[in-house]
């Protein structure tokens, strides 16, 4: 079935291009949100405890062990990792200077940093850094470029220990040290979200190193106000190498070009490169090669050979080469073959004026959001971005991590939830191994949804509806309803306004003692009693509670004799309603069949169920 993205996607701009580096805002580039709201297709989320319901404990546990790892944050980790725009570098030295102060006498030095276009090549400078006073660090490396007003990112070493985890308030390392720090992250266990502030992020580790050259990865994420924002907000994600020597975002290098010379020596000169253009309009570029003792003229017996290494997603590769005595520069030939290889022997090629310049934007696996205000209700943010052509894989010997943050100048102002990263633009699912564990294992968190928490009954529902408010009531299957139908809640009927379907995750079989069963997610409400107005999420109610129903107009409650977690081996839609005055519906099979056998017609018989708001829907059908 196609799934169509909810409505809140196209609420926050979406960066869909990573930019190269030239100062702050060329970062990244900030394309304007697509205009499609369709997807056609359930994506897999590479993510473990994207959701963040499981403690460490819960998930990797059968028996609970019970300690810290109780209150720790299954597969996510928080560390300080600070982004400044206003750096200042100088060719040979190991001063790092900045305006804005951000190298504070409490943190803890040395520190892993990365400066853009500031090593050899223009690739990002890695290091450490030590403080020498809160507007200077010293660089472990000395720069290769004099830069002003650059980017530079510098924090904690990623690690995965009990110290660095996304912990709740309940952790015996958080009393006396994060809890004096108003930016840093914090896990929500019981509504199973996190906390995000400035100045950190939470990272995990890819299950494998999955980034190759040329991929294109999507993710997203349900973000909400925590407290209050006196500016926008700016989110950010991005695929990080932990590799010694090339902790930064995975990025694009110049592809190697090698240039030999066959032939009788002689007294020229040149230099070469290659220009690559990609599908996408964007041109990559080798480094230049010298060549010396060159005859004076090529030919089949004093030729230069050309090879080197090809990028994905790249159509042509364009020749240059120029005489250094004389200054000429000639694009030799393109190739539109993928060939990497080339014979220059008599080849006069087209004169043109320079080299072409290297593109001023150097590429990196990372996005970030255009800025938005947070309000109390959750929207998706969705960001795309690519792993560069000419990410150099063989470097990468240590995991991938994805890190997620964001920019802002309040304390904690993020809520976010439902992480993912997938090979194709998809609403929120979980990874396969979450599947598998939720079959067996009770999440962490009391609301799994936190207050996303929209309830749902599968497909086949029984619920009771007219056509007309004049017409004969008679069962349907909820998903087969459509708007502007009339449906009972087992004293009045209300009208339809839409019909919303989901994929969810988890199921429930519920069977009550009165014969009335259904399938339901674990955030759907019901009417407990008489006396209860707001309905309370089926996740929270164990057997031997009572829930509220309607049988041909009696009232009556019954209890909950069976609430199994129905084994799910992927995704299944799930459906609620949107009414024009109230909030309640009858819903469920009765007896197994929809059919008193003493009677000629059907029985009218329920649950009664209560519709919420609903805030993350993927499909309006109706």
């Amino acid at each position: 079935m196609r799934l169509r993205q909810e409505n809140q996607l196209m609420e926050i701009g979406t960066a869909r291009k990573i930019a190269a580096i030239t100062s702050a805002d060329d970062f990244t580039v900030k394309e304007a949100p697509d205009t499609t709201d369709e997807l056609n297709q359930l994506g897999i989320n590479y993510l473990d405890n994207s959701d963040f319901d499981f403690s460490k404990d819960a998930y990797i546990n059968t028996s609970p062990a019970g300690g810290d790892i109780a209150h720790e944050c299954f597969n996510f980790f928080r560390q300080r990792f600070i982004r400044i725009t206003d750096a200042v570098l100088t060719d040979g030295s190991t001063a790092l200077l900045s305006a804005s102060n951000p190298f504070d006498a409490s943190y803890s030095y040395p520190m892993d940093f990365f400066a853009l276009r500031a090593g050899t090549d223009e690739i990002a400078l890695v290091g450490t850094i030590t403080r020498v006073s809160d507007a200077e660090a010293t660089m472990s490396v000395s720069s290769e470029a004099d830069i002003t007003n650059g980017i530079v990112f510098f924090g904690d070493s990623y690690a995965e220990s009990s110290a660095t985890s996304l912990k709740d308030e309940t952790h015996s390392l958080f009393t006396g040290v994060e809890d004096t720090d108003l930016n840093i992250a914090r896990w929500d266990s019981d509504a199973g979200q996190a906390e995000l502030g400035n100045g950190y992020d939470i990272a995990c580790t890819l299950p494998i190193n999955l980034a190759t050259r040329g991929l294109d990865l999507f993710f997203s994420c349900n973000v909400k106000l925590r407290d209050t924002v006196t500016d926008t907000v700016i989110l950010y994600a991005g695929l990080y190498d932990t590799t010694t020597g090339f902790t930064k975002f995975l990025e694009a290098a110049n592809f190697d070009l090698e240039v030999s010379y066959t032939g009788t020596a002689g007294a020229k000169t040149y230099e070469c490169i290659v220009v690559g253009t990609l599908n996408s309009g964007e041109k990559i570029v080798s480094d230049i090669v010298t060549v010396t003792g060159v005859a004076d003229t090529l030919n089949a017996d004093n030729y230069l050979q050309w090879s080197w290494e090809d990028a994905p997603r790249i159509l042509d590769f364009a020749l240059y080469r120029k005489d250094t005595s004389t200054g000429i520069t000639v694009r030799v030939f393109t190739i539109y073959n993928g060939e990497t290889r080339f014979f220059d022997r008599d080849t006069d090629g087209e004169e043109v004026t320079t080299f072409p310049e290297a593109p001023a934007r150097r590429e990196y696996a990372y996005a970030e959001s255009f800025p938005f205000t947070p309000t109390a209700e959750y929207k998706r943010v969705p960001l795309r971005f690519r792993v560069p052509p000419t990410y150099d894989q063989a470097s990468t010997t240590a995991p991938q991590i994805l890190r997620i943050g964001c920019y802002t100048a309040d304390e904690r102002p993020l809520i976010i939830d439902r992480v993912m990263l997938s090979l194709t633009e998809s609403v929120w699912n979980r990874s396969t191994r979450d599947l598998a564990l939720i079959a067996t294992q009770t999440p962490t968190a009391g609301n799994p949804d936190g207050n996303q928490g929209i309830g749902c009954f599968a497909d086949g529902t029984p619920v009771i509806v007219k056509d007309s408010p004049d017409g004969v009531m008679y069962h349907l299957a909820i998903e087969k309803v459509k708007k502007g139908q009339w449906i009972w809640n087992g004293a009045t009927f209300d009208r339809i306004l839409r019909l919303q379907r989901k994929p969810a995750s988890i199921l429930y079989s519920v069977q009550l003692s009165n014969g009335i069963y259904f399938e339901c997610s674990p955030t759907q409400k019901f009417i407990t009693s008489r006396a209860d107005k707001r309905g309370t999420s089926f996740g929270k109610l164990i057997e031997g509670d009572e829930l509220l129903t309607v049988i041909d107009g009696v009232a009556e409650t019954a209890r909950i004799v069976k609430k199994v977690k129905v084994n799910l081996y992927e995704n299944e839609m799930v459906n609620t309603l949107s009414l024009e005055r109230g909030k309640l519906f009858l819903a469920g099979y009765y007896k197994g069949k929809w059919y008193n056998p003493f009677s000629w017609r059907k029985k009218h018989a329920g649950v009664v169920a209560h519709n919420a708001k609903s805030t993350d829907y993927t499909e309006i059908v109706i």
